[in-house]
């Protein structure tokens, strides 16, 4: 089974490659529990369910959200949760 950061077995993972394993149900990587953005999660999950058409993923140093477009998509980084969640909300927000 495999392991979290502080060598505790972790349950539910569906997939694990590079030391990152994912816990099921989120693309969150194991290794990184305990860091502030932990606490945006909630917030996150609020989001994607009222957004599936929006995919928000980790990429080891770097959050991302793909918006579809008609012509393709948009991309948008940031390095913190919050911040991309921020930037999400504010498109998002009803005019």
């Amino acid at each position: 089974m495999p392991m979290d950061g502080r060598g505790e077995a972790v349950r539910g993972v569906v997939a694990m490659s590079g030391g990152f394993g994912f816990s099921a149900g989120s693309m969150i990587p194991l290794n990184m529990r305990g860091t502030p953005w932990r606490d945006q999660v909630p917030r996150q999950q609020a989001f994607e369910q009222a957004h599936p058409e929006v995919r928000i993923t980790y990429l080891s140093t770097v959050w991302q959200a793909l918006i579809p477009r008609p012509a393709g998509e948009d991309i948008i980084t940031r390095r913190e949760l919050s911040d991309l969640l921020d930037e999400l909300e504010e498109r998002f927000a009803p005019p």
